[in-house]
């Protein structure tokens, strides 16, 4: 097998595992940025280019621009949450 072929041959088995992970059931923590205090313990943030309305788990309280850690549980975004200082 020659070396191009058996290179075309990995990188699309590492893209296949990358795709198949996306959407696997596992919780997931990201890191994102804080754009904007919508209400108490409620912020708008910026992760991976979207704008989400996510909630404080526990106290805390961040500034605009601040990095976060959100936490997706069982990569459901709709249970999404800011993880506390």
């Amino acid at each position: 097998m020659s070396e191009s072929l058996s290179k075309k041959l990995s990188d699309g088995i590492v893209d296949c595992i990358n795709t198949i992970c996306k959407s696997l059931p596992f919780t997931k923590i990201y890191r994102a940025k804080i754009i904007s205090n919508i209400s108490a313990g409620i912020y708008k943030v910026l992760l991976n280019g979207k704008e989400y309305d996510l909630p404080v788990y526990g106290s805390g309280t961040f500034s605009d621009n601040e990095v976060v850690r959100i936490v997706v549980p069982l990569n459901d975004f709709s249970d999404a949450f800011i993880l506390s200082k």
